[in-house]
C-alpha cells in the first residue's frame, strides 16, 4: 500500500513506501552445533549470519551463560577488536552481557571468544552463547525491525586441563622392613586432585618369595575427589631360616581416571635374620669352667680349642681371636708362644 500526503498549497506530494521483504535482514548462528575448544587452544570463532535485507547497522546483544565455567575461563572480544573484558560487563545470574555491530551491507560477523589459559587443574567446563536481541543502531525504527533467527544458542565445552586428575606415585623408591613386621607403603596423588581416581598394585618376588618370606598383595585403591595420600600394607613372614637381606618389588600397575606418577616400581628389602652368618662359640661348654694343662717339662705343651659356628653358615667369616690372662686382659708373653698370642681363624661359606 502506497500512501499520499498531499499539501493544497504546494506543488508536490510526499509519498510513503512501507518497508517490506524483510529489509534490514534475520541474524542468527551460523551453527547450534555443541563446540569443544581446549585451553591453550586459538580464539573460539562463533559466525554470525546476516540473511534476507542487508540495509542498516544493527546491534545484536547476547549473553554467555555459564554452568561450571565462570567468567574467568573466557573473554569475549568483537569482529572490529573491541575486547569485553567481564570484569567490565554486566554480571547478574551467571549471566555475562555483551554487544556486536553489523555493519550496513554487512552477512557477517565473528564473535570472538578468548579461552584463558591458566595452570589450574580443572575438569570439562561449560558455557553458552545465546542471542538475545536484534536491533538498528542510533534507535533507529521501522516498521520492519531486524529479527533474530532459529540458531540463537550455542554450548561450548573447554576440556579439562592441567591434569587435573592428578598423577599417583609411590611415596619412594626403597622400602626397608624385617621380618614380622607389616610394610606401610604411601601412595601419593600430586597435581590435582579432582574427580575418582582407581590404581591397581601388586608384588613382584625377587629373592624374597611369597609366601614364604612376605604375603603376596594386590588389588586396588580408589581415591575420592579431594584425597591425595592412600597406603598399602604387605605382611613380612617371620620364620625361623637364617637368611640374608631378601628383596621383592612393589608395582603400580595400572590407573583409572587420572595418570601414573614419576614413581611407579619401588624395592623392599627384608633386612637379614635369625643370624644368616652364625653364632661362632668353642664346641663345648667345659671350656667356660677352665682348661687344665700339665707344666711341660721337655718341649711346649700345645692345647686344641675346636671353634664351631651354630646357626646359619652363610658367607666368609673372619674370628680373631687372642690369649690373655688369666683374671685380666694382658698377654701372660712369659708363657704363651709369641706365635700363639693371636691370630685369625677363616670359615668359608657353608663351612660350620
Amino acid at each position: 500500500m502506497t500512501v499520499a500526503r498531499v499539501n493544497v498549497n504546494a506543488t508536490t506530494v510526499d509519498f510513503l513506501v512501507p518497508a517490506s521483504n524483510n529489509p534490514h535482514g534475520s541474524v542468527e548462528l551460523a551453527s547450534s552445533d555443541p563446540l569443544t575448544t581446549a585451553e591453550a587452544g586459538p580464539p573460539l570463532q562463533l559466525s554470525l549470519v546476516r540473511t534476507g535485507g542487508l540495509i542498516g547497522t544493527l546491534r545484536v546483544n547476547f549473553t554467555a551463560i555459564l554452568d561450571s565455567a565462570n567468567d574467568m575461563d573466557f573473554g569475549i572480544e568483537e569482529s572490529c577488536k573491541i575486547h569485553y573484558m567481564f570484569s567490565e560487563c554486566i554480571i547478574a545470574r551467571l549471566v555475562v552481557f555483551a554487544v556486536i555491530v553489523i555493519p550496513t551491507e554487512a552477512s557477517t560477523a565473528l564473535i570472538m571468544v578468548d579461552i584463558v589459559d591458566d595452570t589450574i587443574p580443572e575438569l570439562d567446563e561449560i558455557f553458552s552463547i545465546s542471542l538475545t536481541s536484534v536491533e538498528l543502531v542510533d534507535g533507529a525504527v521501522d516498521t520492519i525491525p531486524p529479527s533474530l533467527g532459529s540458531n540463537t544458542l550455542v554450548d561450548i565445552t573447554i576440556a579439562a586441563s592441567d591434569d587435573p586428575f592428578g598423577f599417583i606415585s609411590i611415596a619412594q623408591d626403597t622400602f626397608t622392613t624385617s621380618e614380622g613386621s607389616t610394610l606401610t607403603i604411601p601412595l601419593l596423588r600430586v597435581g590435582g586432585s579432582l574427580g575418582v581416581v582407581t590404581i591397581s598394585y601388586a608384588t613382584l618376588s625377587g629373592r624374597g618369595v611369597a609366601p614364604d618370606d612376605y604375603a603376596e598383595t594386590a588389588g586396588n585403591i580408589v581415591f575420592v575427589q579431594g584425597q591425595t595420600t592412600a597406603e598399602v600394607f604387605v605382611p613380612i613372614v617371620d620364620d625361623s631360616l637364617p637368611e640374608i637381606v631378601e628383596d621383592f618389588e612393589f608395582m603400580l600397575v595400572g590407573v583409572t581416571g587420572g595418570s601414573l606418577g614419576n614413581i611407579t616400581r619401588a624395592t623392599v628389602l627384608i633386612a637379614a635374620s635369625d643370624s644368616p652368618f652364625g653364632v661362632v662359640g668353642f664346641a663345648t661348654s667345659a671350656v667356660n669352667l677352665g682348661v687344665s694343662v700339665a707344666n711341660p717339662v721337655q718341649q711346649p705343651a700345645v692345647v686344641s680349642l675346636v671353634v664351631t659356628r651354630m646357626g646359619g653358615s652363610r658367607g666368609n667369616t673372619d674370628i680373631r681371636w687372642n690369649v690373655v690372662g688369666p683374671g685380666s686382659d694382658e698377654v701372660p708373653s712369659s708363657d704363651i708362644a709369641a706365635s700363639s698370642i693371636s691370630g685369625t681363624l677363616s670359615l668359608a661359606d657353608g663351612q660350620e
